[in-house]
């Protein structure tokens, strides 16, 4: 069987992720949505900076299960957020070394059976503070401040420490031209495939 390309959209909340996601599915490619959020939805808990401290395993068991049973119809997969950022919140929420330590055996383990080319949607804290300021309270800003600005440099640490093939985007531009780079760069990537 042919390696599937997947390719993870990754960046902190409000980014852009699940609205690159929707431009990719209306372009015709399959698409996953980011799990975490159904799950949030699902249990009616928080997630992110005010979350659970083991709801970053409940998205990795499901992600995982979501690996298995994914079949090779398409040849590039678009999925919203994935393990990597999974990865980024355990370090943001300092969980045990050993747990991280596994989790990236078994995506590295992955590597063997897809390609992996990562968009990254780099944002601005005081944006994402801004456009969320309705659900933070004056007393939480600092505190999620920090937290997504350790979160976006973890983000980058996961792609780097797994050596994995990335753009780099700025989502603070118009989303026209965040969508239009991202297209350009999977369509590179999926020409390497064929």
């Amino acid at each position: 069987m042919t390696k599937q390309l997947i390719c993870p959209i990754v960046g902190m909340h409000t980014s852009g992720k699940t609205t690159l996601l929707n431009y990719f599915k209306n372009e015709g490619y399959a698409v996953e949505e980011e799990l975490a959020e159904i799950i949030r939805i699902k249990n009616n808990c928080n997630a992110g900076a005010n979350g659970q401290n083991d709801f970053e395993e409940l998205v990795m068991l499901n992600e995982k299960r979501r690996d298995l049973d994914r079949t090779g119809d398409h040849d590039v997969i678009i999925i919203e957020s994935w393990h990597i950022l999974t990865i980024a919140y355990m370090y943001t929420k300092e969980y045990e070394d050993r747990k991280i330590s596994e989790y990236y055996k078994y995506v590295r383990n992955l590597l063997n059976n897809y390609y992996i080319s990562v968009i990254y949607l780099d944002s601005d804290t005081k944006l994402i503070l801004k456009r969320g300021s309705r659900f933070h309270n004056e007393e939480d800003i600092v505190h999620i401040s920090e937290f997504y600005d350790k979160l976006n440099k973890n983000i980058y640490r996961v792609i780097k420490e797994l050596n994995l093939d990335y753009i780099h985007i700025d989502s603070t531009k118009p989303k026209e031209l965040v969508a239009a780079n991202a297209l350009k760069f999977i369509k590179k990537k999926t020409k390497l495939l064929s």
